[in-house]
């Protein structure tokens, strides 16, 4: 499924005809989970398509695997920067620290293309641009703020004014990386329904262990049956009803094992729930591991249990894998499971009905072919990238003006 602009039209060879290529100023505050693992292929693969690529990052939350990639593969093409300042917690010192440093950034490179990577960037950087007087500046906010349950009511309307303020003053467009955030935009009023544009998130194709050698590599053995996830210990994932689910499924079979990758802050309170419920044998926390989406191979069905999403890397890597998926119903994610054929959705806290479609997709047979061919149709790398790119060079031939 090719992605084209808005007019169904890209021509590559004609990019700002043929002048010398475009410097694109990507920004994100963590280099960590879907967003980290966006910017960098982002990166990488303009690079590769010819574009002069900045980009700047905070010094907490960073993964080590996608920090490295892109270390290794700086060079007079690919800029790569840390700003300590650059922080989620919000802080005036380090908040303006921060503006003054990407400020700093915009106004030496004097870039074509600024590009916002999620809440935190999303205000500093856009801030930072104006100041720099760039004329396409894009946003894309990986699920808003607003859409999380943890704030208050009064900090969700605090969130939806200052998305507001921004995407209308300085923002040339938003990508939403599922039709639900967009939805979720246009529906709080953050903009006209032009401002926004759905590109989904996208990865590359790669070559992955077999299931027995993917279960050796996680510690098990080949007739385990894994159910497994990859997501951070965070309130936004739901670590604990991932281990309730488990819970119901294990009572009934104590030969199912359920594998949890990632770190985060509710590490403990996850460990301290397996281990008073005698769970230890049966339920694995791996920590963060930089071959989680390899590992994904050695899962027979992968379990997502967030509360809320803008539409998750780690299914696109279980259609990657062919796994079945059983995952809450939120945002983003009714866009990739949108066929029995590839999973099954439950409504969240529902843990009878979580446990019951884990144990039916555990006893059917999977059809791996028909899980991967919606990996192919939709969410391949390479449609991510040239409709990104379409955007760019449209946006900057026509000076940043909205079309």
């Amino acid at each position: 499924m090719k992605a084209d602009t808005d007019d169904g039209t890209c021509d590559k060879e004609s990019r700002l005809d043929g002048s010398s290529a475009l410097k694109v100023l990507l920004i994100i505050e963590a280099l960590d989970g879907g967003g980290g693992r966006h910017v960098t292929d982002l990166a990488l693969g303009l690079v590769q398509h010819g574009y002069d690529v900045w980009l700047i990052h905070g010094s907490e939350r960073n993964s080590r695997r996608l920090t490295e990639e892109l270390m290794q593969k700086q060079d007079a093409h690919l800029h790569v920067r840390q700003c300590s300042s650059l922080r989620r917690a919000l802080s005036v010192q380090h908040d303006f620290a921060a503006y003054a440093f990407l400020r700093t950034i915009v106004r030496a490179v004097n870039p074509d293309i600024v590009h916002c990577h999620s809440s935190k960037a999303g205000i500093l950087g856009r801030l930072a641009a104006r100041s720099g007087h760039c004329k396409a500046v894009f946003y894309t906010p990986h699920a808003y703020s607003f859409q999380a349950p943890e704030f208050s009511r009064r900090k969700r309307r605090l969130f939806v004014f200052l998305e507001r303020w921004f995407s209308r003053l300085l923002t040339t467009k938003t990508f939403n990386v599922s039709q639900g955030e967009r939805n979720e935009a246009i529906k709080n009023g953050i903009d006209v329904p032009a401002k926004f544009r759905v590109i989904p998130n996208g990865i590359a194709d790669v070559n992955l262990p077999s299931p027995d050698e993917a279960k050796k590599l996680i510690g098990l053995c080949a007739r385990n049956k894994v159910v497994g996830t990859v997501a951070r210990l965070s309130g936004q994932k739901n670590p604990v009803e991932f281990c309730k689910i488990a819970q119901a499924v294990i009572q009934k079979d104590p030969n199912v094992h359920f594998v949890y990758i990632g770190d985060g802050p509710l590490y403990g309170v996850t460990q301290s729930y397996i281990s008073e419920h005698h769970l230890t044998n049966n339920i694995h926390l791996l920590g963060a591991r930089d071959d989680a989406d390899r590992l994904i191979a050695g899962f027979d069905v992968f379990l997502l249990t967030s509360i809320y999403e803008g539409l998750p890397y780690c299914l696109i890597e279980a259609l990657r894998a062919g796994k079945p998926i059983v995952s809450s119903r939120v945002t983003g994610v009714d866009e990739i499971v949108q066929s029995r054929d590839v999973g099954d959705l439950y409504n969240c806290g529902q843990l009878k009905q979580a446990a019951q479609l884990v144990e039916n997709r555990l006893s059917s047979p999977i059809r791996t072919d028909l899980i991967r061919s919606e990996y192919l149709a939709k969410f391949t790398l390479a449609d991510m990238l040239h409709t990104i790119e379409c955007e760019y060079d449209s946006r900057a031939k026509n000076n940043g003006t909205t079309a």
